[in-house]
């Protein structure tokens, strides 16, 4: 036996020095691979970083799907409210139309005032001036009168029949309830009066009865004093 054969022969463990497969397994350790072989760590750092590259990319793909549906739902929700205000505005514009009245309709020659412009009796006369003379007394006991009927049966038309005039006006109140209404103090009223007899409605009476239904401020307040009504003092 030569020199080489008695080395190997020593360095074989007792009952493998025959065994083909201890040759193998040597064979392997001494190959290419041997590296890999003597270290199997390497393979599951591998197996971990790839891991980790792969749920950062599930994290950022998840976050960008994320993004993509609040920002859907947020334009879908501001769709929904332009679609709302659109909706509101085409709503109110139809409302508008149909409550503009055309001037052109409603007025017409019986309510043609170009006349007051060269009537003689607003010439040179401010708002605040009076143009009408004062009621004569026999004229202002016969509305006192009526005036008493009138404000009694607040839920019906009435007819002022002064002299050789009739002077027409709407029912105070539409509504029965009101009828057990209190009246309310005020200065330039007399307290023991009807519920009905409000200021507002003395006001429309003195404006009913103006002369072509035209006048200044005076000439309404100035028919208001012939109310029953009014305080004692009132000027």
């Amino acid at each position: 036996m030569s020199e080489p054969d008695i080395a190997d022969s020593a360095e074989k463990p007792s009952g493998l020095r025959d065994n083909p497969r201890y040759e193998g397994q040597k064979k392997a350790k001494t190959g290419p691979n041997a590296a890999l072989q003597q270290n199997p760590g390497s393979d599951q750092l591998q197996s971990e970083s790839h891991s980790i590259r792969r749920r950062r990319q599930l994290r950022e793909l998840a976050k960008f799907h994320a993004r993509d549906i609040i920002a859907f739902k947020v334009n879908k929700k501001l769709a929904e409210q332009a679609a709302i205000a659109a909706t509101n505005a085409a709503q109110q514009a139809i409302l508008t139309e149909k409550r503009k009245l055309d001037f052109a309709d409603l007025v017409d020659s019986d309510f043609d005032l170009s006349w007051v412009l060269g009537c003689e009796r607003f010439r040179f006369k401010h708002k605040t001036e009076p143009t009408i003379q004062p009621t004569a007394v026999h004229l202002v006991a016969q509305y006192h009168k009526q005036e008493d009927i009138r404000y009694n049966n607040p839920l019906e038309p009435f007819e002022y029949q002064l002299g050789n005039k009739t002077y027409t006006v709407a029912p105070i109140i539409r509504n029965r309830k009101q009828l057990k209404a209190i009246p309310s103090t005020y200065p330039l009223l007399v307290n023991n009066r009807p519920p009905q007899a409000s200021l507002l409605a003395i006001v429309r009476d003195a404006a009913a009865r103006l002369p072509d239904n035209v006048g200044t401020r005076s000439d309404v307040a100035l028919l208001m004093l012939d109310s029953a009504y009014i305080a004692p003092g009132v000027t």
